[in-house]
C-alpha cells in the first residue's frame, strides 16, 4: 500500500519530473490532476478492501492514505455517493 499513502509531489520525484510538467501530462493523458488521480486509486482500493469484509474503515482509511476515518468517510461518500458504512452493509 506504499503508493497509496503517497503524495502528488512524491509521485513527481518518483518519475523524475517537476511538478508542473506531471500536471501537465497527467492532464493530458487522463485529464485529471495528479491529486485526483491518486485519489481515485485510493478510493477503488477503499472499495476492494471493504468489499474483502476483512478490516474496519479505521483500518482501511489508514491503509489507503487517509490520515482521519472521518474525512475518508467524506472523500469515499463524494466519489462513490455512499459513506463507507453503508457501503459495507451492502456487501453483506
Amino acid at each position: 500500500h506504499s503508493f497509496l499513502t503517497r503524495r502528488s509531489s512524491d509521485l513527481g520525484d518518483y518519475l523524475g519530473l517537476s511538478r508542473s510538467l506531471l500536471y501537465r501530462r497527467m492532464k493530458e493523458s487522463v485529464n485529471k490532476t495528479p491529486a485526483q488521480f491518486i485519489k481515485d486509486i485510493r478510493i477503488r482500493e477503499a472499495e476492494r478492501l471493504l468489499k474483502s469484509q476483512k478490516y474496519t474503515i479505521a483500518e482501511i482509511a489508514d491503509m489507503t492514505g487517509f490520515c482521519d476515518p472521518k474525512y475518508f468517510s467524506r472523500v469515499f461518500k463524494k466519489e462513490t455517493g455512499k459513506v463507507p458504512t453503508t457501503y459495507l452493509k451492502e456487501q453483506e
